[in-house]
Order: C-alpha cells, then sequence, then structure tokens
C-alpha cells in the first residue's frame, strides 16, 4: 500500500519554486538535477520522478502553474502599473547576474 501524500501538488510546487529561485538567487552556475532539487524539497528524487514522471514533468508542472498566474485583464484603473508591479514581483531578480542566469536557465 503506498503511503500518503504529506504534501500538496501545489505546497510541492512551492517549495521547488523556492528551491530554483534559491539558486538563481545565489548565481549558482550549471544546470539542475532531481538530485539538487529533491533535499531542498524534503523529497528524494525518486519521490520526485514518482509524483511528475521526470524532470521535464516538473518543469511542465511548474510552467502550468505560472502561466495560471498571469492576470488576464486590469483589476484596478492603472494596468500599466498592475503590470509592472506583476513584472518586478513574478520576474525580479536579486542581481544583474541572477537575472542573466535565469534567462539562461530559461533558454
Amino acid at each position: 500500500m503506498a503511503r500518503p501524500r504529506t504534501l500538496s501538488d501545489d505546497e510541492l510546487l512551492d517549495r521547488i519554486d523556492a528551491a530554483l529561485s534559491a539558486r538563481i538567487a545565489q548565481a549558482t552556475p550549471g544546470s539542475w538535477s532531481l538530485h539538487d532539487v529533491g533535499p531542498a524539497v524534503g523529497m528524494s528524487p525518486a519521490g520526485l520522478l514518482k509524483r511528475f514522471g521526470s524532470k521535464d514533468g516538473l518543469l511542465h508542472a511548474l510552467a502550468r502553474r505560472w502561466i495560471a498566474r498571469i492576470p488576464t485583464a486590469p483589476a484596478g484603473e492603472q494596468p500599466l502599473d498592475e503590470l509592472r508591479a506583476y513584472v518586478a514581483a513574478s520576474f525580479g531578480a536579486p542581481s544583474d547576474a541572477a537575472a542573466v542566469y535565469a534567462l539562461g536557465e530559461v533558454l
């Protein structure tokens, strides 16, 4: 019998997102693996594989989540200010080096 999940998918993706963001903030060079992310989120790499199927599956889950968070319309009367605030909160980098590294990872 399988153990019950202790984390929801949203909680797990929150932790994965934070772990990857921490790597970017530290300007950690090179690509990452499930072995890097697993301990940071409290799961083994095998547990992540079981949950998401692959590293690509994990990235697809994160991408779907990020896309779902994009506002579909302005909430108030200052749409440009809202857009600037959204971009700064969602994609702001602590340094130029971190921003360049993050762009490289996305590409």
